[in-house]
């Protein structure tokens, strides 16, 4: 994760918002899959501001694909937790 911070803050200096944006989808992703969702959806919220201000639709589409999908696992492991 180090590199990926680094990265992030290197993409953020230049003013590179199309690689930032994909660093922040790609964290927003590695916070899901290990059930950090409050970091995921920051991380996601961040990639999508980011392509929405590219006008990226495609790349927009495709982090509110991972943001719906932490939304379900969210909803998933609140059942489990409450049954």
């Amino acid at each position: 994760m180090d590199l990926l911070y680094r990265a992030l803050e290197i993409a953020h200096e230049t003013e590179d918002l199309s690689i930032e944006s994909r660093i922040s989808n790609n964290m927003g992703i590695i916070f899901r899959e290990s059930n950090n969702f409050e970091q995921a959806e920051y991380y996601f919220e961040k990639s999508v501001q980011l392509k929405r201000a590219l006008n990226d639709l495609h790349g927009e589409a495709n982090t509110l694909t991972n943001l719906h999908e932490l939304y379900l696992n969210k909803r998933i492991l609140i059942r489990h937790s409450n049954a």
